[in-house]
């Protein structure tokens, strides 16, 4: 009995986690030392999960298939420490964006293969916490109330609780992506049968979730939404057509296509990037910036190849010695490669490509749930496509995101 409660606080917990996970924005110190919401909820949750863990007598480690990538990520990261200019904020990022959600994915994958939370109460949770935030920034828009950055409302941009529209676009991207594949499976799948009033329920989130994402302004946001929804449909399309063979074809022409587009991005910022007289004036709109910003980061990783400016030691480097048209020492290049590059070092970015691409390689090879399928590679997508010039995972809310997602792939697999 005293197993059977943990295990019901325990799903409440992983569910309660996803949804409140943008609440990070609310921090405070214990005996001086930072701390956040969340990170306290993903701490109560992996309590639960010890105690569950013990209660069922199982002390033995929960093995995964990409537990080897997983161990390279947290290899690099450490490198990352040892790299970077700011040891107390990259001490700070690995707690954060690393070890707490990881830690948490593991919870999620036992939760789920023990049975002790569902796979679609996972997904539902990240499509109610998108909901949640929508409606909010709708809210600021419409009726220029609960404004959290002031900034961002005068110039009309939902953020809900985040100081920009951008990061509210890169959070209901993913939950945009995960309920069409709900949508779809049901639409066109015909996999499960749902009555009219569901329907209406899911298509009624769906047009929150787009219309948040109009109203964020976020030019990344916008096209990444609207080009993956046209990649899920047309996958459904195809379903059933493609063979194996086909399909592996498919993703690897499409993962040549992204590294492609990177390569040819990197060799013409150097001849497209703003000429300026002032670094410290701002050169134009933020196209301008991110090419300064790209070009810096070039230049940084040209001196520092294998491991980047370290964890949290972009802001530093860059803002000191690497910043061409542009001084502004913001923390990251907003750009995927770059992103990941820059904070985890050349091996730290091979080992979190290679996690969302062993997902798309092992989901897109088998007859998967619908809503795994076709919601989220669809999420992960979203983020690839923003990542070319937005900042996918460095956030605290964002980095669990992409662990939960890594985890739901691993735990149909």
């Amino acid at each position: 009995m005293k197993t059977l409660l943990i295990a019901k606080l325990l799903r409440i917990a992983l569910l309660l986690t996803i949804l409140l996970s943008p609440l990070y924005v609310l921090r405070w110190s214990y005996l001086g030392i930072p701390t956040t919401f969340l990170e306290n909820l993903i701490g109560l949750t992996v309590v639960l999960w010890i105690i569950f863990r013990i209660g069922v007598a199982d002390y033995s480690w929960p093995g995964t298939g990409i537990d080897g990538m997983v161990g390279l990520v947290l290899m690099a990261c450490g490198a990352g420490i040892l790299a970077t200019p700011d040891l107390r904020g990259g001490l700070g990022i690995l707690k954060a964006y690393f070890l707490e959600p990881i830690l948490f994915s593991y919870a999620v994958i036992d939760g789920l293969r023990r049975d002790v939370v569902k796979y679609r109460e996972i997904i539902w949770s990240i499509i109610y916490a998108g909901l949640w935030l929508s409606l909010l920034g709708i809210i600021q828009v419409v009726s220029g109330t609960l404004i959290f950055s002031p900034q961002e409302a005068a110039a009309g941009r939902a953020h809900a609780v985040y100081n920009s529209g951008n990061a509210l676009a890169l959070f209901i991207g993913p939950a945009i992506s995960l309920l069409v594949g709900e949508i779809l499976e049901s639409a066109w799948l015909r996999k499960r049968r749902r009555s009219f009033v569901r329907r209406i329920f899911e298509a009624s989130i769906l047009g929150v979730l787009l219309l948040a994402m109009f109203l964020t302004k976020s030019t990344g946001g916008i096209i990444a939404a609207f080009s993956v929804l046209l990649i899920q449909l047309g996958s459904i399309s195809l379903n059933g057509i493609l063979s194996k063979v086909d399909i592996e074809r498919v993703l690897l022409l499409g993962l040549g296509l992204y590294l492609i587009a990177h390569l040819t991005l990197f060799a013409s910022v150097p001849y497209i990037v703003p000429k300026v007289d002032n670094p410290w004036v701002r050169p134009g709109g933020t196209w301008e910036i991110r090419l300064c910003l790209w070009q810096g980061s070039l230049n940084l990783l040209r001196e520092h190849f294998a491991l980047g400016a370290g964890l949290s030691g972009f802001k530093d480097l860059y803002g000191s010695k690497y910043f061409t048209c542009d001084a502004e020492p913001l923390e990251y290049p907003h750009n995927l490669i770059l992103n990941f590059w820059t904070e985890t070092g050349f091996f730290g970015l091979l080992a979190f490509l290679g996690l969302i691409f062993n997902i798309f390689w092992k989901e897109l090879r088998k007859t998967a749930k619908g809503c795994v399928r076709w919601g989220l590679l669809g999420g992960f997508l979203f983020w690839l496509v923003q990542g070319l010039a937005d900042v996918p995972y460095f956030k605290n809310d964002l980095a669990l995101i992409f662990w939960v997602m890594i985890a739901l792939g691993e735990a149909s697999l």
